[in-house]
């Protein structure tokens, strides 16, 4: 038989309560992050001017890169990307 103070048992149950929480925690963190990743692929934008990737959220065929400020069309092989 394992002999446990009344402080170890009251520590063992929290260490694994603890531990329970963070695993669904982290399973819940990567089905969203996996999600996000899915539906944001729409939104990122590529420079070929300068090679700047960046995410530009609004729903337009034309963006303007950031760092170079060139004009990139969004042609229609990428939309299904």
């Amino acid at each position: 038989m394992i002999n446990l103070t009344l402080s170890e048992a009251i520590f063992l149950y929290l260490g694994a309560f603890i531990v329970f929480f963070l695993f669904i925690w982290a399973i819940y963190e990567n089905r969203i992050e996996n999600k996000k990743s899915i539906e944001d692929k729409e939104y990122i934008w590529y420079c070929n001017i300068c090679g700047f990737t960046y995410i530009d959220t609004l729903n337009v065929s034309v963006s303007k890169c950031p760092r170079c400020h060139s004009y990139i069309e969004r042609k229609e092989k990428d939309k299904l990307k």
